[in-house]
């Protein structure tokens, strides 16, 4: 990290080895303190982030064989204790599907940048089909082929399990002219959860089936499609 001179009127500038600042600057809160991205404690070998040493200057000058400097330096030490950074989770845009015919979706990861264990589910409708993720990629998935996938892992992982993302509606749903569905994307860290959603939209086909008729001799038949004779 970095000690930082920013008095707000020219452009901040990095503190130096030898560089002396005011108290007045100090008091004014002139000099503050910035870590490296992601940068804490557990990213360091000692018991503390990082440390600087300064020397306290009085204005009373060394005449008299004084002296106006510090002895020896002062050590100040600075401690970042971690925290959990945002999880994202990315969707790809609105998709369609006819009726009774499964859909792969592509294009859904998540990221963590703590690299730690995350849970990601994957939801639909209970009356509108089910999800399937891929296996055997590290992650830990429960419910697969079901309304709702579990998915326990690193984000590499589960992000590998989403490649293989299908969902397969239920027998002749659909979701009429103009309607969606959403299949809803939840990943969290145990702080924050990160939500998207997928509109899906499942067009209707027309069902046919085989039929038969019977009619009398010499007896003319009038077929009518919609009562299926």
């Amino acid at each position: 990290g970095d000690l930082v001179y920013d008095d707000g009127f020219a452009v901040p500038s990095t503190i130096v080895a030898g560089q002396t600042v005011s108290v007045a600057d100090l008091t004014a809160g002139y000099v503050r303190f910035v870590p490296e991205p992601d940068g804490n404690n557990s990213m360091t070998p000692g018991p503390s982030y990082t440390s600087f040493a300064f020397q306290l200057i009085d204005d009373g000058g060394t005449s008299g064989s004084g002296n106006d400097t510090d002895a020896s330096a002062n050590i100040f030490t600075i401690n970042v204790t971690p925290a959990q950074d945002l999880i994202t989770t990315t969707v790809p845009g609105s998709q369609t599907t006819p009726e009774d015919t499964s859909l792969a979706i592509a294009g859904v990861s998540v990221t963590n940048p703590d690299g730690d264990v995350i849970t990601t589910t994957v939801a639909v409708p209970v009356s509108s089909g089910a999800v399937n993720v891929a296996t055997g990629t590290g992650a830990t998935v429960s419910g697969n082929g079901s309304p709702l996938v579990t998915l326990v892992g690193t984000a590499v992982q589960i992000k590998a399990s989403l490649q293989g993302l299908n969902y397969v509606p239920l027998a002749d749903f659909n979701t009429g002219p103009a309607g969606t569905i959403d299949i809803v994307v939840t990943t969290t860290n145990g702080v924050s959860p990160d939500v998207a959603t997928i509109a899906i939209a499942v067009t209707p086909v027309v069902d046919i089936a085989s039929d038969g008729v019977t009619t009398d001799e010499a007896t003319t038949l009038v077929f009518a499609a919609a009562g299926g004779t």
